[in-house]
């Protein structure tokens, strides 16, 4: 069981345009960016948290509670659960409060909101559907992720939304946890959920009895970050080969010499801050700024050809066989093409692929072509997988597709890492996967193709285009290859 914690920053891609025009925009998008990130993260580590994932400009961040079969102490299971949802609680808080201190950034005040949930989940890696690259993905799906998907775009700037599920376990911790009932129509997703208002007393009193023998453990720093040094420095060269297929393949570049794979276990900073991951939030996200390898590199803004998709049919939680089916689709349409998975996620959009093109090592001048290729190819081989059982759900896919000047870096902490991928381009090319879906399955939607023939469809468009064009100073004409 785990409860979840998605905080999103916004004003991201306002920054991006203001800084993407300055001789070193991308280093100090960079850099301002890790420093909001260190304050979260940091903050999040003080009370327990993990970060689970990076999701563009959003972090996924957990609290688990472990399940004990040979355990009866059901009190004692339950008050863990209540320890995680009091902390996950006090620690939303707590970040939005170090985010509205943080000062604006080029004219630009990044806001953050967010949502919660807390229930089972189930976790699994899949890929390692190609020969080369071999890369794996951590995913995880269950009723925490269903219920992000409704709490978290209810919430305002500067708002934490929680389930129903949440606010019944920290409830019992927090009696007094201001919060405010949404309410209205029935057919609103997020009908029944609670915005979080601010904190009350700590102490319970009910007829259950306290919730811990140890009330000051909601307030202890858990030793993640030694607990992350210790782990660094037991692995030997070979062991750290073994993650490979989990980094990304700038950094495996620095594995392959064994001088720097030693610098890299010996910590040194030279290695460790230029992008190096570790747990869970590594990824196969390519390269960085620099295209002579064995290194990881700085950031950069770079002509990208990005492609958003969303998997239908796939049920992560139910079928795991199935799931390993249609993410190795997504493999080899990608890999066939040269281009890059940079993450697989599940959130409030459902089952995601972010996918690019034009990433170092490796740059290619058609990316465009192999980007609309590589989709077309991704529908076909989803076809042939088929649904998860007879007469199930039909496995397809809604696909964006944009070509524009985008950020590529490694952004986080010093604990907490990933090379990625983000900006105006990614998002409207998640717009335009969203616009798919009363569009047309069969074919993905694309905004630039360059190379390639195209027939407008902006009159199908019509009434979604004040939705994939929403915030765009210049006009946005979906086509469809």
């Amino acid at each position: 069981v785990m409860v979840l914690f998605f905080a999103d920053l916004s004003g991201f891609t306002k920054l991006t345009e203001k800084l993407a025009v300055q001789s070193h925009g991308a280093e100090l998008l960079c850099a301002e960016l890790d420093k909001i990130y260190t304050l979260i993260l940091d903050e999040v580590d003080r009370w327990g948290g993990d970060c689970l994932k990076f999701a563009g400009d959003a972090i996924l961040f957990c609290w688990t509670v472990p399940l004990n079969p040979s355990s009866t102490d059901h009190r004692e299971y339950r008050n863990a659960l209540q320890i995680c949802a009091a902390r996950a609680v006090k620690c939303s808080l707590r970040v939005h409060e170090l985010v509205k201190l943080h000062p604006p950034v080029a004219g630009v005040k990044l806001t953050l909101h967010a949502g919660m949930g807390a229930g089972g989940f189930s976790s699994c890696v899949l890929g390692g559907a190609t020969a080369y690259p071999r890369c794996w993905e951590f995913v995880v799906a269950g009723a925490p992720l269903e219920q992000i998907a409704k709490s978290e775009p209810a919430a305002q700037p500067g708002e934490t939304v929680v389930s129903p599920e949440l606010m019944k376990l920290a409830k019992k911790a927090l009696p007094n946890l201001e919060s405010e009932v949404i309410s209205g129509s029935r057919l609103d997703p997020a009908h029944g959920y609670f915005r979080l208002r601010s904190l009350g007393e700590e102490k319970r009193t009910d007829d259950s009895g306290p919730i811990t023998t140890s009330p000051s453990l909601l307030n202890t720093e858990p030793p993640s970050k030694k607990l992350s040094a210790l782990t660094l420095a037991s692995l030997d060269i070979k062991q750290l080969a073994a993650l490979q297929p989990f980094i990304p393949r700038n950094i495996t570049k620095t594995l392959d010499d064994k001088k720097s794979a030693q610098q890299l276990l010996d910590r040194q900073p030279s290695i460790l801050t230029a992008g190096t991951t570790n747990g869970t939030t590594t990824n196969e996200g390519g390269g960085g700024g620099n295209n002579e390898g064995g290194g990881a590199s700085k950031a950069e803004m770079r002509e990208l050809t990005t492609l958003f998709v969303s998997l239908i049919g796939v049920d992560l939680s139910a079928d795991l066989k199935h799931s390993q089916l249609v993410f190795g689709a997504v493999q080899k349409a990608v890999h066939c093409f040269g281009g890059v998975i940079n993450k697989l996620l599940v959130d409030d959009k459902g089952t995601l692929a972010l996918v690019a093109f034009g990433l170092p090592p490796v740059t290619h001048t058609d990316a465009p072509t192999r980007a609309i290729a590589s989709a077309c190819l991704l529908l076909e081989l989803l076809k042939k997988v088929g649904p998860s059982k007879p007469g199930g759900k039909v496995v397809s896919a809604r696909i964006g597709i944009t070509t524009a000047r985008t950020f590529c870096g490694v952004i986080g902490s010093t604990t907490r890492r990933e090379f990625t991928v983000m900006g105006d381009s990614v998002n409207l090319a998640a717009r335009l996967m969203a616009a798919c879906s009363t569009i047309d399955l069969s074919l993905p939607g694309c905004e630039t193709l360059p190379g390639a023939e195209a027939t407008t469809i902006e009159e199908r468009a019509a009434n979604l285009k004040a939705n994939y064009t929403k915030g765009k100073h210049r006009e946005c004409y979906a086509l469809r290859p």
